[in-house]
């Protein structure tokens, strides 16, 4: 005759602190759950004899497994979630085993070992059509969107747009290698800008592919900075010009391999932001296989008061061989900087800060007319900021 089960003390307990820790859970307080669904695990082992609370144990183990992914803890999760698994297989509950498979992937997801998560999915996946679960089935394979959606750094399915401009340079520009030969600012007065570049690709083996231009070389001023681009042009080392587009920029301009802003939640562990921002152009063209290009670009803004301007180049490697600055009324400026920066990279987006971090000064002192520097300096996803201080 099987053992019947009972309502003893310890049973009281685990049930007790099951439910303690549901709520705490629920309202965000996932370290007090865990303390909780450790005291409720302790007290159904204690009456766990020839298994006959092992469904108990074993969905507390479950719960435990996805606080754990709360906390972030993946390996955490992913060991409680084996446990658990150990114990439903004796079971044979179908529909709680592939609930727990699913609780594994994502704790491989959050560990992007992805192959291992979608593996596991699969598996949940060919239990639910085994029971005929349509809605497990449904769940399952939105899970399997939202991991592909993951390893690519795509949106959401449901992402939500934002009321600011957001461009991701394409992966491919993660591999590039751009040589700034030479980099010339003039602050003309009053109020204009003339930015000219010698930037080239001679380790790039062949055309850069798709039908949109790469969007090579951005200028950006802080937010509510009013600039107006009057001209720009790209030609080719014979001289022959480059078609190339420009456009009006505000927010925030991702460098390749970045992670979707509205990617699925949580971000995996192997995943970050890699981003620069501001208000101003944003200028694209095709590059060629080895190719090299002279940029000019004429702006017009007000900065009698100051002036931060960002040159942002989203290539995976930037060189800078030498720079020069030339200032109208250098007497009307305390101090000029030029540096060198990277895109900021991080699991947060943080705009209340400098655009990039700092790599190398190439420049800071006094106001010349002209100021010229051999200082090179190689940035990954490179930003040059100049600053002119009254």
């Amino acid at each position: 005759m099987a053992q019947q089960r009972r309502m003893t003390r310890q049973v009281q307990i685990g049930l007790s602190h099951s439910e303690k820790a549901r709520k705490l859970s629920s309202s965000g307080f996932y370290e007090e759950a865990l303390k909780e669904l450790n005291i409720a695990l302790r007290a159904f082992e204690a009456e766990n004899k020839n298994g006959l609370w092992d469904d108990a144990v074993a969905g507390v183990l479950n719960n435990a497994g996805y606080v754990y992914l709360f906390t972030g803890n993946y390996q955490g999760a992913e060991d409680t979630f084996r446990s658990a698994l150990e114990i439903k297989e004796r079971l044979n509950d179908k529909r709680s085993l592939a609930a727990t498979l699913a609780g594994i992937a994502d704790a491989c997801r959050g560990q992007c070992r992805f192959d291992d998560a979608a593996s596991r999915l699969q598996d949940a996946l060919d239990i639910a059509v085994s029971i005929k679960d349509d809605a497990m089935g449904r769940a399952l394979m939105a899970s399997m969107d939202a991991l592909e959606r993951t390893r690519c750094d795509m949106p959401d399915a449901n992402f939500k747009k934002v009321d600011f401009d957001e461009l991701y340079a394409p992966a491919a520009g993660t591999d590039l290698s751009a040589r700034l030969a030479h980099l010339s600012i003039k602050a003309k007065d009053p109020g204009e800008i003339i930015i000219a570049a010698d930037i080239g690709f001679p380790y790039l083996m062949h055309d850069m592919g798709g039908s949109h231009p790469y969007p090579a070389m951005a200028f950006l001023f802080p937010k509510d900075t009013e600039s107006v681009l009057i001209d720009q042009g790209v030609t080719d080392e014979e001289e022959h010009p480059v078609a190339s587009t420009a456009r009006k920029f505000s927010g925030i301009l991702y460098g390749p391999g970045s992670y979707c802003r509205a990617g699925p939640q949580p971000m995996p562990v192997c995943k970050q932001y890699r981003y620069t921002f501001g208000e101003g152009h944003l200028l694209s063209w095709h590059i060629g296989a080895n190719g090299w290009y002279h940029v000019e670009a004429t702006l017009s803004l007000n900065y009698e008061a100051g002036l931060r301007l960002c040159i942002a180049m989203p290539f995976g490697s930037v060189k800078l061989r030498s720079s020069s600055i030339s200032i109208d009324r250098p007497s009307d400026w305390s101090a000029i900087s030029l540096v060198g920066g990277n895109f900021m990279e991080g699991r947060r987006l943080e705009t209340a800060r400098l655009p990039y971090d700092l790599h190398r000064a190439i420049y800071q002192g006094p106001a010349k007319a002209r100021i010229k520097s051999e200082a090179g300096t190689t940035m990954r996803y490179g930003v040059l900021s100049l600053e002119m201080i009254k």
